[in-house]
């Protein structure tokens, strides 16, 4: 187990058997106005997803994403499937929709 970001809330344990190498892909749910996980150096080979559904927060990190090639912030959130009410779409949809 390695852990991608602080201990507190901005971080996430994740149960890798090996370091993370290019090409890799992450998808990120939920991440508020904290990109402390995608800035973890254990996913600095990766191609980053975030995923966030609530505006506000979206306008205060989007200059980060802007500021890294390989990152991408997406302005909904995911869910088991597609609901345009509550602003989220289905994974499996996305996952097919992004080519992974």
């Amino acid at each position: 187990q390695r852990r991608a970001g602080p201990l507190y809330d901005g971080g996430k344990n994740l149960c890798l058997p090996v370091p993370l190498r290019a090409p890799c892909v992450v998808y990120s749910i939920g991440t508020w106005d904290d990109t402390t996980f995608e800035s973890s150096p254990i996913l600095s080979a990766c191609q980053v997803h975030a995923f966030e559904i609530d505006p506000a927060p979206r306008k205060r990190i989007q200059h980060v994403f802007d500021a890294h090639r390989n990152w991408t912030l997406h302005p909904y959130g995911i869910a088991a499937r597609d609901d345009s009410v509550r602003g989220v779409r289905g994974l499996g949809g996305v996952v097919k929709e992004l080519g992974h």
